[in-house]
């Protein structure tokens, strides 16, 4: 997996990514609606900055490609006086929106596809767009999130395979 996320950050591509994608999809412990990022923000929030880092990175590889995990341990890295590793994990987040930018053109017809939620977010803000709403689609047996933007676009992105975690969970079916 280390490889592949190396070679990921080398030289984006659609293909690397879904196959990095799919292998921590896969896992056992993969949990695509985990609270991690949010307890990791709470305590930023408290100047926590060690225990949010640990609470980022104890819920690897689920957050490898997290834009967001990236830029939360950049920030916890520049208010430790580490600039440089600072300045390498906003990289690695720009390259992981870069990235999923490359799975599809955002239409319906061509969503990008996403591990978590808040790819979605970090999707808009890589790209500059205004978020103003956002609606669950299922066509077909596949599910999307469809995120109107104040420019009038709207970014399509499929979470099919999140979605049927979810209500597996809520079900109580084992993963």
């Amino acid at each position: 997996m280390q490889e592949l996320f190396l070679s990921l950050l080398k030289e984006p591509s659609r293909e690397r990514y879904l196959e990095l994608r799919k292998e921590i999809m896969q896992r056992e412990n993969f949990a695509p609606y985990s609270d991690d990022l949010r307890r990791a923000e709470e305590l930023l929030g408290e100047e926590k900055f060690d225990e949010a880092a640990e609470v980022i990175f104890h819920s690897m590889p689920n957050l490898l490609l997290s834009p967001s995990a990236h830029m939360l341990v950049g920030f916890v890295f520049e208010q430790q006086g580490r600039a440089e590793d600072a300045e390498l994990e906003r990289n690695i987040a720009l390259l992981c929106c870069e990235a999923i930018t490359l799975t599809g053109a955002g239409t319906e017809a061509e969503p990008y596809q996403v591990m978590r939620t808040s790819d979605e977010y970090d999707v808009l803000r890589f790209l500059g767009k205004e978020f103003t709403g956002q609606g669950l689609v299922e066509k077909n047996g596949r599910h999307y999130d469809a995120l109107k933007c104040e420019d009038g676009e709207e970014l399509w992105f499929e979470i099919t395979d999140m979605y049927a975690m979810l209500s597996q969970k809520l079900r109580g079916d084992d993963l």
